[in-house]
């Protein structure tokens, strides 16, 4: 069930939360520090999973809706410890809440972010907090807590989305995903970002990319990172560069792609090489103009969705440019690192 309720990514950083609530008790530390700074980055990107009462109505709503955001109604199944206070029943997994010895068949196991469920916690007087895995970890979150967890909302909007730029070498970023200028083969290149990226992230990203049999031009395909800092590769495949329209498309078709196949996964950050700039000959300036335009368009179309984007050019002549034209059509200053 809830391969199904929760993206690859969502999965990933529940099973990373889990291990922090385990070092954290193993360790017998005072404060949860890094558990806490772990739900503070989930907020707003990352689900968990909690047993609820919904209405047949409902439920279809649920499983016919086409984002997220999706609003129904719900009643929250809730849980008393022993001196007879309420909490919400988090889980980060089907199999963590399948560990109860009592099961109750006739809860409905659904996906929430975090902060919407600790924002009914703050709302409610009877509520004292949530406990994450009650069955297994039992990992409690004091209402008292969730201001200091969560911090200010402003702060991480900022931090969610927008566009950065930046020099360097795309594999050595710790962000959602990278984005791999590759080649319809999707076997490792000789050169360039492609090379680059499949260096450092060893042998088991060639294995899984020989498994997805290629991708076509415009298209793109996701990987996990092996090795890398970022936590997923997508692959796309730019246009051989001939001066015709359909370059131009198949560029724009490369980064929307890449967008798409980003929030299906529910992931908020992508980092963008130059695609098609460098063996692929398509003119830096050129490529810039579609690079930047296909990105703001997609952010206006999917104003429902942050997500941040990271420009990333590992020569100086493509960061001038971008760094221009981005200076002209933002108005600000994009920072160097």
């Amino acid at each position: 069930m809830a391969s199904k309720l929760l993206s690859a990514a969502e999965i990933k950083n529940n099973a990373k939360l889990r291990k922090l609530i385990r070092e954290f008790m193993e360790n017998d530390e005072d404060v949860p520090r890094e558990v806490f700074d772990y739900l503070r980055e989930m907020r707003g990107k990352s689900r968990v999973l909690a047993p609820v009462d919904i209405s047949d109505e409902n439920m279809e709503k649920f499983e016919n809706a086409e984002t997220e955001d999706t609003q129904f109604e719900v009643d929250m199944k809730l849980i008393e410890d022993e001196d007879g206070k309420t909490w919400i029943p988090l889980f980060t997994s089907e199999e963590t809440y399948a560990a109860d010895d009592d099961p109750d068949d006739d809860s409905t196991l659904l996906p929430f972010f975090i902060n919407d469920i600790f924002d009914q916690v703050e709302d409610s007087d009877d509520i004292e907090g949530v406990v994450i895995d009650p069955w297994t970890n039992g990992f409690p979150v004091p209402g008292g807590l969730i201001d200091e967890i969560l911090g200010d909302d402003d702060d991480d909007d900022e931090d969610a989305a927008g566009i950065n730029l930046v020099r360097g070498n795309i594999e050595e970023l710790d962000t959602d995903c990278i984005v791999n200028s590759a080649n319809n083969t999707l076997i490792p290149g000789a050169g360039g970002v492609d090379k680059d990226i499949h260096d450092a992230a060893g042998e088991g990203l060639a294995a899984e990319c020989r498994s997805l049999h290629g991708c076509g031009t415009g298209e793109a395909k996701i990987t996990d990172a092996y090795d890398l800092n970022c936590e997923y590769v997508i692959h796309t495949v730019g246009p051989i560069y001939s001066g015709k329209q359909k370059d131009a498309d198949d560029l724009a078709d490369c980064y929307e792609s890449c967008l798409y196949t980003a929030r299906e996964h529910g992931l908020h950050q992508v980092a963008f090489p130059c695609i098609s700039t460098g063996y692929f000959g398509y003119p830096k300036e050129e490529a810039c103009d579609i690079a930047v335009q296909t990105v703001l368009q997609w952010l206006v179309d999917n104003d429902d969705y942050d997500m941040g984007i990271t420009f990333c050019c590992k020569d100086e002549e493509n960061y001038n440019i971008y760094q221009d034209y981005l200076d002209e059509e933002l108005g600000e200053d994009d920072e160097d690192e």
